[in-house]
């Protein structure tokens, strides 16, 4: 078998190995390792894949962190030591953070932002201390009423939804069996209402459309315009129009509300 290659890294201490096969992105996946002084002898650890979610930063962190504690002799000495006793099941608090976050939200949602902010705020103050199966839904409902108590109604239905998907994300990952969110309903009615587009999203529309057909073109700035309906617009006729006016007589038959 041929031996492995190892390259170094702009990190000190850090090297990686490529896998012969597999990509991650564009780029081979990456194996990385750390080397550190332990009683004046080299010791390396291997650390895991690119594809796993490995950076040369998060790697940097790690060595940082057996350096510090090496230094002071106090906490986990190696690599090996930090991962003692991970198949216990992990608080919320380090599941949102190590993995709702790290391996779902950021990977699948472009909100996910907005659900950190939400989690910080309202979840982890609250029950992040807690192991995941150790939360009850009344400890849910407490979240709840509290975010409710602030007045925001429809944040509250945000939250939820957050919450549901965190403990969701536990179920599939094998970390709990049962979400303690099952059966929690959405807490309060929400009018349906249609998307509002920013000014800076109008000023790229109306430049993008010199792109299109000059009637599709000139139809949608009219709707844009005078905000009304797509049928509103494609059957409108040239009689329809006063210009002295500047009057635009819309008959009953083509309006949605026939008035």
């Amino acid at each position: 078998m041929a031996r492995q290659q190892w390259f170094p890294t702009e990190g000190k201490g850090i090297r990686f190995r490529k896998h012969h096969t597999r990509k991650h992105g564009v780029q081979f996946d990456k194996y990385f390792a750390i080397r550190y002084a332990v009683d004046r002898s080299l010791k390396e650890e291997a650390i895991g894949w690119s594809s796993e979610g490995w950076t040369l930063e998060k790697v940097a962190a790690i060595r940082e962190e057996l350096l510090s504690n090496i230094k002071s002799g106090n906490g986990p000495q190696s690599y090996a030591e930090m991962n003692e006793g991970t198949d216990e099941v992990p608080t919320v608090k380090k599941f949102i953070e190590k993995n709702y976050l790290e391996r779902y939200a950021k990977k699948k949602k472009r909100t996910w932002k907005e659900d950190e902010r939400q989690l910080c705020k309202d979840v982890i103050p609250a029950i992040g201390s807690k192991r995941l199966d150790k939360v009850t839904k009344k400890d849910i409902i407490r979240i709840l009423n509290k975010a409710a108590d602030r007045g925001v109604t429809i944040g509250v239905n945000r939250l939820l939804a957050v919450v549901k998907k965190v403990f969701n994300y536990a179920v599939e990952q094998a970390e709990i069996t049962i979400s303690p969110v099952a059966g929690i309903k959405t807490q309060f009615a929400e009018r349906k209402r249609e998307r509002v587009l920013s000014d800076a999203e109008m000023k790229d529309l109306f430049e993008n459309l010199q792109k299109f057909n000059p009637v599709i073109s000139a139809a949608i700035r009219l709707m844009l315009l005078t905000a009304k309906r797509k049928g509103e617009v494609v059957k409108a006729e040239w009689k329809h129009i006063d210009f002295q006016k500047r009057l635009w007589h819309i008959p009953a038959k083509n309006s949605k509300n026939k008035r």
